[in-house]
């Protein structure tokens, strides 16, 4: 019997609007893994070592959707990855 994992970025919302991270008890290792292979994969297309998203895909044995999909992750507000 498989266990379905869920990550879960819980959002708090202050006075006048502003919206801040939940304290965590314990970081998440593969959120914090997510976010971390985010910002190498946005960094290697940047610096053009990979020419596209399809290239750096190809090389990591991945679909380019799921680099596209995690790629998102390194757009996060910093205060929502400190809080990760």
């Amino acid at each position: 019997m498989a266990k379905q994992m869920e990550n879960k970025i819980c959002l708090i919302t202050g006075g006048a609007g502003s919206i801040g991270v939940a304290a965590a008890r314990a970081p998440n290792p593969l959120l914090v893994q997510a976010i971390v292979h985010a910002h190498n994969w946005l960094e290697a297309v940047s610096d053009e070592t990979y020419n596209s998203i399809e290239d750096l895909a190809s090389r990591l044995d991945l679909h380019p959707k799921v680099i596209r999909k995690g790629l998102r992750l390194a757009f996060l507000s910093p205060t929502i990855t400190e809080g990760v």
